[in-house]
């Protein structure tokens, strides 16, 4: 009797949705799939009773849909969105009341200038302001950071945006998909018809026209070899930036400077991508002697430089010297400490505390981890997470720095050393290097753990620091 009951009681609630009887059937348990009016295929709709609530979505056509204001929309790992309800509004309801169709798109296509400038005032509504466009890139920044972290790229049929920090957090048009692991955003050209008429002073045809410069091994390594480097200087801003006296500084070990040029003054760092049993130079990180005002950072890289999976092994050493390092490393069985920073990763070397690594961006993490445990099989290896515990004025993570830390560590069989409370937020290995000495880099690392330990120890960070903030998650 309790499932003929449940039965008609879905059935009543997509009438009232719908405004007519659609097919239902029980998917599992309280998950039920229905076909919507219009639809080509059938049961492409869901719906969940939640006994007091009723939550609704579809894997196709609820873009076209506008829901009444009793349905609100829920914060799910979905790829579609999804609509709640109180149970008791949908059955009270008059038939029919709950979804209204969308105004149809315009048929005519969207230039390539038209739909950058429709996606950036999306964007810009996201909370996410275009700082400059290079290569037909856009740089974003927000709240969480002065450094333009956001990206926004656009092709014929999609705007295309993600965050090198992790923290966009878009909703529609916009669809979040993980892929090469991270969270990408992606928003279809049909989507933003209705905004043909936007402008965007910044956005012009020019400058979305220019070339991409496609990475290429070839150019890179070239100009590297005419690179005119000289000694970095000892009061380099990236040796001494955050030490309190000259002792506590980090020194040169093998760093390079611009003598001239464009980048002048700035220390130069190849970035290795591993390719058949050997290392190329697949980039190059400048390190700039200041801060640039305009875009809040003092780290760049040249033009055509691939970050994906790209590392470097400090002190700083060739690349043809890159498997000889993993063959000394393995018949030493070291530990093998992986950062983010090539700052940090010197103060590692520095405080004795291990072997080497950067990997550039708490991206690369899992993927250059891995490459460490393929090729150093017997070598302990740490993950040295940066202290990015910061959370936004609604409790979202501003970076998900720790969380991929975890992830890679697990995908390595590593461990992780983890901050917490006990130092600032978005601090890291060098930052207790300066302020408490290297003695204190080697015992963080002794103190590294497993990676579910750690991330139980995260989230319940993160959950005290909501409830001090006064937000629920």
């Amino acid at each position: 009797m309790a499932v003929i009951e449940k039965t008609t009681r879905i059935a009543d609630a997509l009438e009232k949705i719908f405004g007519e009887k659609v097919a239902c059937r029980r998917r599992t348990g309280a998950l039920w799939e229905f076909t919507a009016p219009g639809d080509r295929n059938e049961f492409m709709g869901r719906i969940r009773d939640g006994g007091d609530t009723l939550e609704i979505w579809h894997f196709g056509r609820q873009r076209d849909w506008i829901f009444d204001s009793r349905f609100s929309k829920v914060q799910t790992s979905f790829s579609v969105p999804v609509f709640r309800a109180r149970t008791e509004d949908v059955l009270n309801a008059e038939p029919g009341f709950a979804i209204r169709r969308a105004a149809p798109m315009p048929q005519q296509r969207l230039s390539q200038h038209e739909l950058f400038s429709a996606a950036a005032e999306s964007l810009a509504r996201h909370g996410w302001e275009l700082k400059r466009i290079s290569q037909g890139i856009g740089y974003f920044s927000n709240a969480n950071g002065r450094s333009p972290a956001g990206r926004l790229h656009v092709t014929e049929d999609a705007a295309i945006f993600w965050s090198h920090r992790g923290d966009a957090d878009l909703g529609e048009p916009w669809v979040g998909t993980f892929k090469d692991g991270m969270l990408k955003f992606y928003a279809p050209e049909r989507a933003f018809r209705q905004q043909r008429d936007v402008a965007c002073p910044m956005v012009t045809a020019s400058l979305l026209s220019e070339t991409r410069v496609e990475h290429d091994f070839e150019r890179i390594e070239s100009i590297w070899s005419k690179l005119a480097l000289k000694p970095a200087p000892a009061e380099h801003r990236h040796f001494v930036k955050g030490a309190p006296s000259p002792e506590r500084a980090l020194k040169n070990e093998g760093f390079g400077v611009c003598a001239s040029g464009p980048y002048a003054g700035a220390v130069a760092v190849p970035m290795f991508q591993w390719e058949d049993g050997r290392a190329r130079i697949g980039g190059i990180q400048m390190l700039l002697p200041a801060e640039n005002q305009e875009f809040g950072t003092d780290k760049t890289m040249i033009r055509g430089s691939k970050l994906e999976k790209a590392f470097a092994i400090v002190p700083l050493i060739a690349a043809d010297d890159v498997p000889n390092w993993f063959a000394q490393a393995r018949d030493s069985k070291a530990r093998v400490v992986l950062c983010e920073g090539v700052m940090t990763a010197l103060a590692v070397h520095q405080s004795g505390a291990g072997l080497a690594v950067a990997c550039f961006s708490s991206n690369n993490l899992v993927s250059v981890a891995k490459l460490l445990r393929e090729q150093l099989p017997d070598n302990p290896i740490v993950i040295a997470a940066d202290n990015d515990i910061a959370l936004t004025r609604d409790g979202k993570l501003k970076s998900q720095a720790v969380l991929k830390a975890c992830e890679a560590a697990r995908e390595a069989n590593a461990h992780v050393a983890f901050m917490g409370r006990s130092r600032p937020v978005g601090a890291d290995a060098r930052d207790i290097f300066t302020s408490e000495g290297p003695e204190a880099v080697r015992r963080w690392m002794d103190a590294a753990a497993a990676p579910e330990a750690v991330r139980e120890r995260f989230e319940k960070l993160i959950e005290k620091r909501r409830t001090e903030l006064g937000v629920e998650r």
